[in-house]
């Protein structure tokens, strides 16, 4: 009966990222006191019938009228509030994902309130989108979700559901935590607002279905396997090749520049010599040295090649995970070879190991501040850590990454 109801409700409302409710939206029902009440109620009719009590008839219909009266106090203490979805931030498959809301309430004084998931709604946020991810003529038979767990930020951590209560014209912030599904872009589950406000008699709730889809990118290995080290052909008589002490250190210094002198610079980088000439000071500036070339990670260095080793003829290869079956690598330069995962499917187990192994190496270059470039089969590569850019420009890349991870192999989520 509930799975029925869910899905007549879900029919008749759209997916929307801001919510409010009104008597369109919002249903009331007697709660199990209401129920008891009410029999109560019954048999107290029945009684002063049976004894032609005429005060027990008046005590009789004055408690009904309070009931009666209590359901439009219940439906209002719903109506009119405004529920929008603050921000979606991404997460690794598997681990605790959170959701910011913002409640308004542009009405009179709230009490009573419990935010939290629709019964069941939790097991929505594994659904997920695998339009693509197979190859052509093979379909998948979907199965029931799993139920998840539901945590929410509230004072008892216990508690399933969030009790609130608002003030006139007060906005408050709020979280919701759910556990996320596996690595693609997900359908948010079902959020729902419910009050027994005044007397528990009569239980008002609405539902909103978020429009916002989330991005989940795969668990790192856990522990962070060692970095892949390469070696490009010919690497060794390069380095013999090149000078070594001063005249090394005298080759790779870049000349000093002039600019303008400005408050904080050390008085021995003053250009003195000049100031004397001209009486404009001048200090030294080294140009910044140039960055070492980033490295290219690619899922063969994840799936077909064991981290620590070298790549190249007579390498010893130590056990990791193989190549996904229907995965062909090819040879790029520097012995960097890429993977086609055109004709592979993203639900490889192997794949899925080989993705979470790029994951920790890109947390862990953005960690360390280390360059490198992320090169997935038919996207351009993606920098990763160093960028130049700040910190903020680094943890947009890292996302970026993140997000390539996460829709490897599998269809864009619809804007």
């Amino acid at each position: 009966m509930r799975t029925r109801l869910h899905a007549w409700s879900d029919a008749r409302a759209r997916r929307q990222d801001t919510q409010t409710w009104d008597h369109a939206n919002l249903y009331v029902l007697p709660t199990r006191a209401g129920g008891l009440y009410a029999l109560t109620l019954l048999a107290m009719l029945v009684g002063a019938i049976n004894f032609q009590l005429q005060l027990g008839h008046a005590l009789v219909f004055l408690l009904g009228s309070v009931a009666a009266v209590s359901i439009w106090q219940t439906h209002a203490a719903l109506r009119g509030l405004r529920l929008e979805v603050q921000a979606v931030p991404d997460a690794p498959a598997g681990a605790t994902a959170a959701l910011h809301l913002r409640l308004c309430n542009d009405g009179p004084q709230r009490c009573g309130l419990r935010l939290g998931w629709r019964e069941g709604g939790a097991q929505e946020a594994g659904r997920h989108d695998r339009a693509g991810a197979l190859p052509p003529g093979r379909t998948v038979r979907p199965t029931p979700a799993a139920p998840l767990p539901v945590v929410v930020e509230a004072d008892t951590p216990s508690s399933p559901r969030l009790d609130l209560e608002l003030a006139p014209g007060e906005q408050r912030t709020l979280t919701l935590h759910h556990r996320s599904g596996p690595r693609g872009h997900h359908l948010l589950p079902t959020i729902e607002i419910s009050t027994t406000y005044p007397y528990g008699l009569f239980r008002c709730w609405g539902w909103m279905r978020p429009a916002r889809r989330r991005i989940v990118h795969p668990a790192p290995e856990q522990p962070a396997p060692p970095w892949p080290q390469r070696r490009a052909p010919g690497d060794d008589h390069a380095r013999h090749d090149r000078p070594h002490g001063p005249a090394a250190a005298r080759d790779t210094e870049e000349p000093d520049l002039p600019r303008d002198w400005r408050p904080g610079d050390r008085p021995r980088e003053v250009l003195w010599k000049h100031y004397a000439r001209s009486q404009r000071l001048l200090v030294r500036a080294r140009r910044a040295p140039p960055q070492p070339p980033a490295d290219v990670l690619t899922l063969a260095d994840a799936a077909g090649a064991s981290p620590g080793t070298a790549h190249g003829g007579g390498a010893h290869r130590a056990s990791g995970p193989a190549i996904p079956p229907g995965i062909s690598p090819t040879t790029r330069p520097a012995s960097s070879p890429v993977i086609d995962a055109a004709t592979g499917p993203a639900t490889d187990p192997a794949l899925e190991a080989a993705l979470s192994r790029l994951c920790a190496w890109l947390l862990q270059a953005a960690r360390e501040g280390r360059p490198v470039r992320l090169q997935l089969p038919g996207r351009p590569a993606l920098p990763v850590g160093g960028t130049g850019t700040g910190e903020a420009g680094d943890r947009e890349a890292l996302a970026a990454a993140l997000r390539a991870l996460a829709l490897h192999g599998l269809t864009e989520p619809p804007q």
